[in-house]
């Protein structure tokens, strides 16, 4: 600190990953907004500085991690600020940053099938940041323009045009102060619109504007472009692409002034009577969200990334977006119909025929993907040796609910309920909280949820808790830790849980905890709860589980004590692994290190499973390690109850569960915990998950007696699609491109009218042979010239013992091939059972 009389000075390294963007620059601002001391923030690697009052200031600092910066603070309050902002600074920017999204398919890494090729498709290059694939009439969205009513940049009354200006930004402040009120805001549109109100409000954009009507005596209107035009030169010669993007937000709340200043719109309401790709230069968030979601099918955007606001509300909402489509407002016609594959970054705008075709061949895929997948929503997962897995969702906010039990969740393993308790200037009421978790009750139609009470403190700190700042938070004061001095705080919570509890099956689940006495403490702390409610005659569930987050090692080892007082325990991964190997894995020097596949840790759960199950306590898991898939047999062998693992995840989980042996996985469990480090258990679990499948290569699901292809490359394709159908392939790009790499160093067309395809490949996980009759005989360069009409492709799995098993196979068929009875009888039989009959005999395959 360097201080003298009223300044004070406070030198520190930016922290976040992302640099100092919109969102920490809001919370940043919000704390300086306390104070009437000056505040301004000097980055020191480009020797920007900026006003710490104003967001758009912070934000065109250019402030990116490990830039060193100084805060100078000035004035009669500069003491009490300069302690605040420390402890800000210190304790909760570094949690203030957001993971950035990731790009899907990037324009210079475009994959264009085969099937595309051989259609001659038409097509525009994009950036996929949001997959999948749709269809529809391409509609414009016309970009910001002044007002066609505004017919003279000067004013005649410049203090009128001041006064005019204030009343629009104080009619926008008011318009998106009710608008964040709305129970139909999604917590990304909530959060989306809380940033742009910070620029709304901003005293540097306001300034900016008043001073230029003033010095230049110009229309408001023509102000408010000016200042934008201002604060977007600062934005976009910033080094961060996330930085350069709030431009469009800037871009949104110009627009919006000019609205309340001139009534009327700068462009006209986008209407959506149809299934519609929305084509701009860009979408700002306010004009994404008046669209009609329902017709929205896809979003195409000439410039944006994968980091801007209207791209984050798309992917919240499922709709496949393309950017960096330069062509997309110049040559798309109003009206035209066009295919977005976002899965490869494309915009197909011509469809013909055979672009049609491949478009109901995808969309047929995806389809039989989520059929297999849906026979696991209402099906309990179990091992093909009777060992039950529940298979649970973790949620942030209620409405994850209804999602969750529609994907499949047999329960909802844990609510964290802290995100209610963030971004605001006090603890939610009993009442706000109760709303939450009845409507997660309700939604979740009779399953249990585990709410885990407030993980405050470490990585999620509350300004209005003034907790003290701490050298190592992680390690300090957290979780149940500071129950005891907030407990009105976390009795409000134990009311609203217990009053839930009355609609439905809820359990309480408790982070943080180290030792027997925390427990107690709270098993007696809700007993009186219980008691207080009681006397009101409120209504709860008498019986109602308490359990606690397993995350501090020191509690594995007390398990059967704590038997008596709690019913379950929760194996909190993330920071169990953190804990155990004492590694912060934000650490870039030591996250090697962070290891849950260590053969200690390993041998550490198996440790806890047992003796939670020996005292008869059921065993969940809820951190990143319970959704991968290449760790279920690993916890499969713990003879773990329950996994709690993301929404997306929990159905791809029950499948593998119901294809998986729990005694051979309890096996591999316990050679695992006898090697020597991380790098032999996940060699050894990939030779696991690599072993021979007990599938059959020949199968009814494999066969297609009527299949409608025209061209060699629709075949490749249908019998990759056939494939990812049964659950054979979970990559069938990379299939496709295997098959391809062996087409190109000979034909596989055999002759007589056969093809044989095949591949050794790595994204197969057995070995499969599909046998299609073409409705039509397609060429294939075949040996005799002639175009073919039965196709056996092969496809074996690329392992060690596979040898030359697939050489083998092909050269069987060869031989079979070669006489006539064989060829007519593969011809002339009629049911895919007899098909499987047939080669498994003369194939002698399994």
């Amino acid at each position: 600190m360097i201080s003298s009389s009223d300044k004070f000075e406070y030198r520190f390294t930016c922290p976040l990953p992302n640099g100092l963007h919109a969102r920490p620059a809001n919370l940043l601002e919000q704390v300086v907004s306390g104070f009437g001391c000056n505040v301004v923030l000097e980055n020191l690697s480009n020797n920007r500085v900026a006003n710490a009052h104003s967001v758009l200031s912070l934000v065109g600092a250019d402030v990116k991690e490990g830039d060193e910066c100084i805060l100078r603070l000035d004035g009669p309050d500069s003491e009490a600020a300069y302690k605040v902002l420390v402890k800000f600074i210190i304790n909760e920017l570094p949690s203030c940053d957001e993971k950035l999204p990731e790009v899907v398919c990037a324009a210079g890494d475009v994959y264009i099938p085969p099937v595309l090729q051989a259609a001659q498709a038409e097509y525009y290059l994009g950036t996929s940041v949001v997959a999948g694939l749709a269809r529809g009439r391409v509609v414009h969205v016309q970009a910001l323009a002044l007002p066609d009513n505004l017919s003279s940049q000067l004013a005649d009354e410049p203090q009128k045009e001041i006064e005019l200006v204030g009343q629009a930004f104080a009619q926008l402040e008011n318009e998106i102060a009710l608008r964040l009120t709305s129970p139909l805001l999604t917590r990304m549109e909530k959060d989306i619109l809380t940033a742009q109100q910070a620029i709304a409000t901003d005293k540097e954009f306001r300034q900016k504007v008043v001073s230029l009507i003033a010095e230049q005596a110009i229309s408001a209107g023509v102000a408010v472009m000016q200042a934008y035009e201002h604060f977007c030169d600062i934005l976009r010669s910033a080094r961060s692409e996330l930085i350069k993007e709030r431009v469009y937000d800037l871009q949104d709340i110009s627009a919006q002034l000019l609205i309340h200043l001139y009534g009327s719109q700068p462009q006209a309401k986008v209407v959506l009577t149809a299934p519609s790709v929305c084509v701009a230069d860009n979408i700002t968030p306010s004009q994404f969200m008046s669209l009609d979601k329902s017709m929205v099918s896809a979003i195409v955007l000439a410039h944006g990334s994968s980091t801007s606001h209207t791209v984050i509300l798309a992917r919240s909402c499922g709709i496949p977006t393309l950017v960096g489509v330069k062509e997309a407002c110049s040559c798309l016609k109003s009206g035209q119909d066009v295919i977005i594959d976002a899965n490869n970054g494309l915009l197909i705008h011509k469809v013909n025929d055979k672009v049609e075709r491949y478009f109901r061949s995808e969309q047929a895929m995806r389809a039989a993907r989520e059929e297999y997948y849906s026979a696991f929503v209402d099906k309990d997962a179990q091992t093909i040796d009777g060992l039950p897995m529940l298979v649970s969702a973790n949620i942030a906010r209620a409405e994850e609910v209804a999602i969750a039990v529609a994907k499949g969740a047999d329960s909802i393993g844990l609510f964290r309920t802290e995100m209610l308790f963030m971004d605001r200037d006090k603890a939610p009421a009993v009442e706000q909280q109760f709303e939450q978790y009845h409507e997660a009750v309700k939604a979740a139609g009779g399953r249990p949820v585990t709410i885990r009470t407030f993980d405050i403190g470490g990585d999620k700190n509350v300004s209005y808790l003034n907790l003290a700042s701490e050298e190592n938070p992680f390690l300090g004061y957290r979780g149940v830790r500071i129950y005891q001095q907030f407990n009105d705080m976390f009795r409000d919570q134990l009311t609203a849980i217990l009053r839930a509890s009355a609609y439905g099956p809820v359990k309480i689940m408790i982070p943080m905890v180290t030792c027997f006495e925390e427990v107690l403490w709270v098993r007696q702390t809700l007993d009186q709860v219980k008691l207080t409610l009681d006397n009101d005659h409120v209504a709860y569930d008498r019986n109602i589980r308490l359990g606690i987050n397993v995350e501090v090692p020191a509690v594995g080892f007390i398990i059967p004590q704590l038997a008596g007082i709690i019913d379950f325990i929760s194996l909190g991964t993330n920071d169990l692994t953190q804990y155990f190997t004492a590694v912060d894995r934000g650490n870039k020097q030591v996250s090697s290190l962070y290891q849950s596949e260590h053969p200690g840790f390993l041998k550490f759960i198996k440790y806890i499973v047992e003796q939670a199950h020996k005292s008869n306590l059921i065993v969940s898991m809820c951190g990143e390690m319970a959704g991968q898939l290449a760790n279920l047999p690993i916890l499969l062998g713990t003879g773990i109850d329950d996994l709690s693992v993301s929404i997306p995840s929990v159905l791809p989980i029950k499948a593998a569960v119901s294809g998986a042996s729990a005694s051979e996985c309890s096996l591999l469990l316990d050679e695992l915990v006898g090697l020597k480090s991380a790098i032999d258990v996940k060699e050894r679990v990939v030779a696991f998950n690599n072993r021979p499948s007990d599938k059959s290569a020949v199968d009814v699901a494999l066969v297609d007696l009527k299949a409608d292809c025209v061209n060699k490359p629709e075949v490749i394709r249908h019998v990759c699609n056939m494939l990812a159908g049964d659950n054979r392939t979970g990559d069938a790009v990379e299939l496709e491109k295997d098959f391809w790499r062996r087409e190109a160093v000979y034909s596989t067309g055999l002759g007589f009218g056969i093809a044989v395809p095949h591949c050794k490949t790595s994204s197969v996980n057995c070995n499969s042979i599909c046998v299609l009759k073409l409705k039509q005989a397609v060429e294939w360069e075949s040996i005799d010239n002639m175009p073919v009409d039965v196709i056996i492709a092969m496809t074996i799995k690329d392992v060690e013992q596979a040898g030359n098993l697939h050489m083998k196979i092909f050269s069987r068929l060869a031989r079979h091939i070669m006489h006539e009875k064989f060829r007519e009888s593969l011809r002339t039989i009629e049911s895919a059972q007899e098909i499987v009959e047939f080669l498994h005999e003369k194939l002698e395959i399994n």
